[in-house]
């Protein structure tokens, strides 16, 4: 191979490596994103590879081939090429539906009452549960507690806050199992008896008449005895 040759190859090399950081720099990215993180969270906990994450194809396999770093609540991404410049990234977080204090950890939990994640510090949007202990709390298995009928209690509770598109700092078990909200500054008491499906349904309407009434405040809401046949609560305003 003479010198021209050589000079020659070199010259395409180069020329292939320009045209690709030219041709193939990611600039477009849409997020289709089911996770507790915005937009900007996933991008900044993705985007660690360096300056060849500039590059669209780079970044995509790097994505879905490497071994992924651990994200909390994320059951997996993937990336989809859209085009040399534009990708598509789905994130598929867990589901979380609330979080205990256990040996100085905080054990966030999904519809089923597995335990998804461990943490130094809660999450704000989840609702801590309180007032009696587990029997078992390990990452990756079933939460179990004595009662079972109150463990079923509590599911149903959490699933229908969900739902209905409510959320509560804590869910808090009195003396006698009876089950208290705490939403914003407002105190639900939902009891244990009877059907709090029905119940939580109807919250907001109920927190809605009552500040209408009084002009603003927060409750200490009583729907305890709430049901389809008896549609009255109290209410008491709190300082």
């Amino acid at each position: 191979m003479n010198r021209y040759t050589k000079l020659s190859l070199l010259f395409i090399v180069v020329a292939a490596i320009v045209f690709y950081l030219v041709s193939f720099r990611l600039e477009n990215i849409e997020f289709r994103n089911d996770s507790i993180y915005t937009d900007e969270e996933i991008r900044s906990r993705l985007f660690t590879g360096g300056r060849l994450d500039d590059y669209t194809q780079f970044f995509a396999w790097r994505i879905n081939r490497s071994s992924k770093k651990h994200i909390p609540f994320i059951e997996k991404t993937d990336v989809e090429i859209v085009d040399r410049n534009s990708v598509i990234i789905y994130v598929y977080g867990k589901s979380v539906a609330g979080c205990v204090e256990h040996m100085g950890k905080y054990m966030h939990f999904d519809r089923e009452g597995i335990v998804v994640e461990s943490t130094d510090t809660p999450l704000d949007s989840i609702a801590m549960v309180e007032g009696f202990d587990f029997e078992k709390v390990v990452q990756g298995e079933k939460l179990e507690m004595g009662n079972t009928d109150l463990f079923e209690t509590l599911m149903t509770i959490l699933k229908a806050l969900e739902k209905n598109g409510l959320s509560a700092e804590r869910v808090v078990f009195g003396l006698r199992n009876d089950i208290t909200l705490y939403m914003g500054g407002d105190r639900i008491l939902l009891g244990i008896d009877g059907d709090n499906d029905l119940r939580i349904r109807n919250i907001r309407a109920v927190l809605q008449t009552l500040r209408e009434d009084h002009q603003g405040g927060n409750f200490r809401v009583d729907m305890r005895k709430y049901s389809e046949n008896n549609m009255e609560v109290t209410a008491k305003l709190i300082d």
